[in-house]
């Protein structure tokens, strides 16, 4: 692993997870877009089984990134199969700076999987959910953030699932309730400066059909983010990005 260095002279390491038996073809647009940018992926899990969200995105994903602390100054962490690199990622250094968060979520519109508590987190912005697909922090907040997340889990253990998720199966409810908590380290991108969630047919401000590129300009998004990798809003900003 080597990591890059950002704008502000940060070490820099961009992870994703990828269990074993995953498919090389699931991940080619984030590997591709890594390649494009001279980025070098730091690939987790690869001799693990996949159990759940919850188990490999935050249990087995924190044990992986403790082996590697003091590697470096940023962590950026992006969904293997469905996130793409739209613009140089060392860019994403000095607006991560700039918010002084310890941690920087992707936002997006959608409040999945728990719908109840949608009307539990307050806020002007019509991307006021955290989607956990894609995240960044600084390597002295990554531990605690982990630690939240479990002590979030617990707390919410009794409550019924929701779309056959529970706070034991599933990363993004505990990502959601330390939202819903105004939890002091995370600090939401709901402009999209960094990531752009494109889970829905308008998000962030794109609309289906209009190119990314010109609602955005030259406050592109540096991430993108979507469902699935036939997704069409993911597929038409990775025709857009990589097309001469």
């Amino acid at each position: 692993m080597t990591p890059i260095i950002g704008t502000t002279g940060r070490r820099i390491v961009i992870a994703t997870i990828a269990t074993a038996g995953y498919s090389t073809d699931h991940a080619y647009m984030l590997s591709e877009s890594a390649r494009r940018w001279g980025v070098q992926l730091l690939v987790t899990e690869s001799t693990l089984k996949w159990r759940d969200f919850f188990w490999n995105k935050i249990i087995a994903f924190q044990r992986e990134l403790r082996r590697i602390a003091g590697e470096y100054d940023t962590l950026i962490y992006l969904d293997a199969g469905d996130t793409i690199i739209v613009r140089d990622p060392r860019e994403a250094d000095a607006t991560f700076a700039s918010t002084g968060a310890g941690v920087l979520a992707g936002a997006e519109v959608n409040c999945w999987p728990w719908r109840s508590f949608a009307g539990q987190i307050k806020s002007p912005h019509a991307q006021k959910f955290i989607n956990a697909g894609a995240w960044m922090a600084d390597a002295g907040s990554v531990d605690a953030l982990f630690e939240a997340l479990i002590d979030a889990s617990i707390d919410l253990s009794n409550h019924p699932a929701e779309n056959g998720q529970t706070s034991v199966n599933d990363d993004q409810v505990c990502w959601n309730e330390l939202n819903r908590q105004r939890h002091p380290l995370i600090t939401l991108d709901w402009q999209s400066r960094v990531f752009l969630n494109v889970t829905c047919e308008s998000a962030g401000g794109v609309i289906f059909g209009t190119p990314i590129k010109s609602v955005f300009g030259d406050g592109l998004p540096v991430f993108v983010h979507g469902p699935t990798p036939k997704n069409s809003l993911l597929q038409r900003a990775w025709n857009e990005f990589t097309q001469p």
